[in-house]
This record gives C-alpha cells, sequence and structure tokens, in this order.
C-alpha cells in the first residue's frame, strides 16, 4: 500500500512539473510560441511527371558593374547543347578586350573539361564555377497531395533535385512516398522552375520518416512490456516523464534565453528522481541511488565548468551553433556545452549508481551484522567490474556521435585535431562524463554503506529453521 502511495504521488508531482515547467519556460516569449507552432508539409507522390538532366561542364559568369564596383544580379548560364554558339558569340564581343578569354574558351570546346576555378578573366566578367563534363544535377517533377497544413488536400507540382558530384546519393522519389515540401525560395536567381509550360515553385526537402520511426518505437515498447511486465510499464511511464522533462521544458526554455546552468541542474535532479522512485519504489536502495547519481552529475559538471577556463570556449562549433544563436542572441552557447555534457552523462551515471546500490544491498542482506567497512569495500570491488564497460560506453557513444566530424578533420594530425573545438567539446563531453561515472562509483558505495549498515536491515537477513515456508530474524 505504502509503494503505491509514492507511486502515485511522485507520478502526480511528475505531471505538475511538466505542466509548470512548461508555462514557466514559454512565459513571455512570443517568438518561442510561433517556432513551436511551426510544422513542416507533408505530402504524398501521386505521379512522377518528368526528369532532367543538366550538365555542369560550362562556365557561368557574372556581369560586374565597375561604375559602382557592385554585382549584378544576372548570371549567364551556358547550357551543353548551346556552348559552342554563345562561347563563338562571346569570343566575337570580347576578342578585343581580352585574348586571354578567348584562348580559355576554345580550350574548353576542345578538351570539354573546365578545371579553372574563379579566375579573373577582365573587368566585364569573372567564372564563377566550373566543373568537369560528367557531373550533372538530376531534377525529378512529381505531384503530390498536401497532407496537414492549410493547403491540405491541395494538388501541387514539385521538384526533387539531386546533384551527385555534392555527394548527394538520394533515393529518386517515386509513387506513393511521403515527403516533406516546401515552396519557399532556396535559390533567389531562381525562385522557379519552369518544366513544360508551368512553372513549380515546390521543392521536395527530404522524405517524411517519422512514421516508420513511430513503429520502431512501438517495437520497443512492446519488447519492454513483454519483458518487463509490471516494471516495464514503469519504465515506459519514466520514460515519458524524461521526454517530456526534456523536450516540453528544458529545450523551451534554453530557447526562450533562460538561464541553461539552472534548468539543467533542475531537468537532471527531476529526471534522476522520477526516474529512480517510479521504478524502484522508495526505499534506502533508491536513495543511496539518487544521491549517488547526484553527486555524480554535480562532479562532471564541475570539471566543465572547471575547464572551460583553460579551453576558452566559444560554444559556436557548426553551423547549428550559428543557427542557435541567431535563433536568439540571448541563448548562452557555452552553457548550451554544458548542459549537454551532463544530460548526456546522466542516464550512464544514473546506471552505474543504481547497480552499486542494488548490489550493496544484496550484500548487506546478507550479512548478519553489516558494517560499514565491508560495505564500502565491496562496493569498490563491484565498482572496478563496472566501470571498464560503462566508461568505455559513454566514450564510444560520444565518437560515435560524431564520427562524421572525425572523419572529415582527421587530415590533421592528433594533436592539431585536438585543437578544433569541435573534436576538443566532444573529448571534455567524454571525460567529465567518465570522470563522473568514477565518481559516483566511490560515492554511491559510501552513501550506502551508511544506509545499510544499521541494525534494522537485520530484517531482510533470513536464517533456514528447518522449515520450508517459514523464515526468521537473524537476530532472533
Amino acid at each position: 500500500m505504502k509503494e503505491k502511495v509514492v507511486f502515485i504521488s511522485v507520478f502526480i508531482l511528475s505531471i505538475i512539473y511538466i505542466i509548470v515547467g512548461n508555462r514557466v519556460a514559454m512565459k513571455g516569449d512570443n517568438k518561442l510560441k510561433e517556432v513551436t507552432k511551426t510544422e513542416s508539409t507533408k505530402a504524398k507522390v501521386i505521379e512522377i511527371i518528368g526528369e532532367t538532366k543538366e550538365y555542369l561542364n560550362n562556365y557561368n559568369y557574372v556581369p560586374q558593374d565597375n561604375s559602382n564596383n557592385t554585382e549584378t544580379t544576372d548570371t549567364i548560364d551556358i547550357n551543353v547543347e548551346q556552348n559552342q554558339e554563345q562561347q563563338a558569340l562571346l569570343q566575337v564581343e570580347n576578342q578585343a578586350e581580352n585574348n586571354e578569354l578567348e584562348n580559355t574558351l576554345i580550350q574548353s570546346n576542345e578538351q570539354q573539361n573546365v578545371t579553372e576555378q574563379s579566375n579573373e578573366i577582365n573587368n566585364d566578367y569573372v567564372i564563377e564555377s566550373s566543373y568537369n563534363s560528367d557531373e550533372y544535377t538530376t531534377k525529378i517533377f512529381f505531384k503530390a497531395r498536401i497532407l496537414n497544413g492549410p493547403n491540405k488536400g491541395q494538388v501541387v507540382s514539385a521538384y526533387q533535385n539531386i546533384s551527385p558530384f555534392l555527394g548527394d546519393n538520394s533515393d529518386p522519389v517515386k509513387k506513393g512516398n511521403k515527403v516533406i515540401i516546401s515552396d519557399k525560395v532556396i535559390n533567389e536567381y531562381e525562385p522557379k522552375i519552369v518544366f513544360g509550360n508551368q512553372e513549380i515553385s515546390w521543392h521536395m526537402e527530404t522524405y517524411s520518416r517519422s512514421s516508420y520511426l513511430i513503429i520502431l518505437a512501438l517495437i520497443f515498447f512492446a519488447l519492454i512490456l513483454l519483458f518487463g511486465r509490471m516494471k516495464g510499464v514503469k519504465t515506459l511511464i519514466s520514460l515519458v516523464f524524461t521526454v517530456l522533462a526534456v523536450f516540453a521544458v528544458y529545450i523551451p526554455a534554453i530557447i526562450g534565453g533562460q538561464n541553461i546552468y539552472a534548468w539543467t541542474i533542475v531537468t537532471c535532479a527531476f529526471i534522476t528522481i522520477s526516474t529512480i522512485i517510479l521504478v524502484y519504489g522508495y526505499s534506502k536502495k533508491t536513495l543511496a541511488t539518487a544521491l549517488g547519481c547526484i553527486g555524480g552529475v554535480l562532479v562532471a559538471g564541475l570539471i566543465t565548468l572547471f575547464m572551460n577556463q583553460f579551453l576558452k570556449l566559444t560554444g559556436f562549433l557548426d553551423e547549428n551553433s550559428t543557427h542557435v544563436y541567431l535563433m536568439n542572441a540571448a541563448i548562452d552557447l557555452k552553457a548550451i556545452i554544458f548542459g549537454g555534457i551532463l544530460i548526456g552523462a546522466e542516464g550512464a551515471i544514473m546506471d552505474v549508481a543504481i547497480d552499486i546500490s542494488s548490489s550493496l544491498n544484496e550484500v548487506a542482506s546478507k550479512m548478519e551484522k553489516p558494517d560499514f567497512a565491508s560495505i564500502v569495500k565491496s562496493g569498490f570491488n563491484i565498482g572496478k567490474d563496472i566501470m571498464g564497460t560503462m566508461t568505455n560506453t559513454l566514450i564510444l557513444a560520444y565518437i560515435g556521435s560524431s564520427l562524421a566530424t572525425v572523419i572529415a578533420l582527421s587530415t590533421s594530425s592528433v594533436i592539431q585535431l585536438l585543437d578544433f573545438e569541435m573534436i576538443t567539446v566532444e573529448v571534455l563531453q567524454a571525460l567529465a562524463g567518465s570522470i563522473g561515472i568514477l565518481t559516483t562509483i566511490p560515492l554511491t558505495s559510501v552513501i550506502a554503506a551508511g544506509l545499510y549498515k544499521y541494525k534494522d536491515m537485520s530484517k531482510y537477513v533470513y536464517k533456514y529453521n528447518g522449515n520450508k515456508n517459514k523464515a526468521v530474524d537473524s537476530e532472533k
């Protein structure tokens, strides 16, 4: 009965935290409310209407206005089919002014392989870019029915752009695919694409993948319920509260420009306490777990703050950081690093804490007279077996999440690689989180030993007295 009361109480308090926290995070931030209401336009492809392939083996010229040194917006694109005719015309018009342009254009006709990159030819034209003759862009045109938003039900024409020479190996869109489309202008020089006699302003951004992820999540939930039964239900409830705490409270608070350090500590404390009590109930074991976990997370946070003084971090790690800053200049990007490290290490530290406290609870329950030193020693021995795999897990998780970045920068030496801020932050995350794990082991062991050493733990110790259905307290 007591366990049910505690569970219901924590459940209700968690709901109150999510509701109140969300309102506090969203308070007075109209821009944030607009951002959170933004919805992508989903559509279902109902017909493929055509395809074009544009080779990029030609020059692009940007006319220059020498009177005021400003660039005009007109760009002369010479297509493959009209390459010789337009190049000849340019030769006639500019031969007297610049023989170098003529020689370069003739060479491009003979070799069909342009290798010059942004070379200034004369005061009238500048070569903007050039590519090999086998490089091309494919546009696939299709009709799609919009599935949501104010245009729901409307059939529109759109196109998919695939550029293999830029590493885009997307699958060509097919009938029946669900996609994300947009009518926002992506190229100010070419706001609309013409196919046949029709102007097409909608373009495909990406495939809609959410439905498949939802199916995979449902399988995951089903497996938790299958193997965990009632504890599986509690696990799912705690998982829902964790997700809501991050995405309904923590993230909105960050976007709103509020104190990230304070919200990070509050969020970590809430996730720790709610998860442990909802899943494992209230006992000395959960108390030791919660205190040990909070201690390990705080150590990781202090290390991050301390190292930031020496690493001189700015928070501008990539284009995403710049986007966040432009969204709201009040956002502290260095504080986001702090939050990322603590949130990322929270799960692993909690796992270590519950392993230590649960194991020591079992050890203490088998002792006739539990003593502090013996329990602490057992905790250290158990921790030695845990720390190897758990530390590797955390470090490998961080490496895996930034693998593309590591590969992109791998041409540098190891020491130089560590000087890049993106890599510096990843290494800091791994090391600070791992130190937090290592600190959690002795902290949880000492706290658990202090709680388990009392004689009232003897009621969990039983001795066989010859009757299978009866057990007696070890003190009797």
